[in-house]
């Protein structure tokens, strides 16, 4: 149904900006932190669920709409 379809296309795009958010809160952070700081570790660390948290429910989402694409 193409109202699904409009649904998942919009939260692909939500996802990736969240995505794109994270990475810039890390990169700001990582210049502000220590570079073998436990609090950087932790950081990484978080980033990384988050990423691959995001990429679950693109891939989750792709999956339901073949025209969706990464």
């Amino acid at each position: 149904d193409q109202s699904d379809q409009n649904a998942n296309e919009s939260l692909v795009a939500a996802v990736r900006c969240l995505k794109g958010a994270t990475a810039r809160l890390l990169t700001a952070s990582t210049v502000k932190l220590s570079p073998n700081s436990a609090a950087g570790k932790r950081l990484h660390q978080a980033v990384a669920a988050i990423h691959a948290a995001i990429d679950g429910v693109i891939e989750t989402v792709g999956g339901h709409s073949s025209s969706l694409q990464n």
